[in-house]
């Protein structure tokens, strides 16, 4: 006897990777993201622009085997984001990753891009 499945099969696929940046000029770009997206902006800013010393504590095991021991100053601010692209159903993404994609250029430094090849 053999089992015939009736309900909706997906094949999908999917990658995940980190990016950090060094937010440059941290109060400028608050101002910024102000301007352009009002309390959203801000809100985001806040929760995810982070001191280098809370990005250790939080999310360096991450990304510890591609990044030196001093590329992250304690007290700097930095953004990292977690990126996943799944191929059958478009891009799927936090707001952390939102926020990296709508920062200027101009206010941040890549540290590190777990997404490059």
């Amino acid at each position: 006897m053999s089992k015939v499945r009736l309900d909706f099969i997906t094949n999908s696929s999917s990658s995940s990777f980190v990016v950090i940046y060094e937010v440059e000029n941290n109060k400028t770009l608050k101002d910024y993201l102000k301007e352009e997206f009002g309390k959203y902006g801000l809100k985001l800013a806040g929760t995810y622009i982070e001191l280098g010393k809370d990005i250790k504590e939080k999310k360096y095991h991450d990304v510890k085997d591609y990044l030196e021991d001093d590329q992250i100053d304690d007290n700097k601010h930095y953004l990292s984001a977690n990126f996943i692209e799944w191929t059958n159903e478009g891009d799927s993404e936090g707001n952390d990753a939102w926020l990296a994609k709508h920062i200027p250029s101009e206010f941040i430094k890549e540290i590190y891009n777990g997404g490059e090849q």
